[in-house]
């Protein structure tokens, strides 16, 4: 049997966002999700709020920081935009931004740990699984990417 698909939640929020809405986001999407939720990603303009952390512990999961220049990369996967994150952050779309860009780290991560001269890796690149929701103060994305499959070459 296959192994599941790396699949992770994107969040983007306001500063003042309470752990409630995100919480309930994160609960909305996982009931939804057509697979386990294996991380969760914020962008690291955020990092000063407790709140990702808490949720993080909470739902036993991973929390990845995404950078600015990672987000930047993401862009050209994303179906949301907004015009407001653009003309604060240089971005126009930050939960699936996050989502993505995880997605895309965990592959570049996982190829540097086993390629070697006689294999390779075989991958697809991430998909949007569900675009941007809102919840009250919490926008939230679902982007996942199968696992590499190695093959000798």
């Amino acid at each position: 049997m296959a192994d599941p698909p790396y699949t992770v939640a994107g969040f983007g929020c306001r500063p003042y966002s309470p752990l409630t809405d995100l919480t309930a986001a994160f609960r909305q999407l996982s009931h939804v999700s057509p697979f386990p939720i294996t991380a969760v990603a914020a962008p690291y303009f955020r990092q000063e709020l407790a709140l990702f952390s808490e949720l993080s512990h909470m739902v036993s999961l991973p929390l990845y920081w995404i950078s600015l220049h990672t987000l930047k990369k993401a862009q050209p996967y994303c179906q949301s935009y907004s015009q407001q994150a653009l003309n604060r952050f240089g971005i126009a779309a930050i939960a699936e931004g996050c989502a993505i860009a995880r997605c895309l780290a965990y592959v570049t991560e996982h190829q540097g740990a086993f390629v070697s001269s006689s294999v390779s890796a075989i991958c697809t690149m991430p998909k949007l699984v569900f675009p941007k929701m809102s919840f009250n103060t919490v926008t939230i994305a679902l982007a996942s990417i199968n696992p590499p499959k190695w093959r000798p070459t």
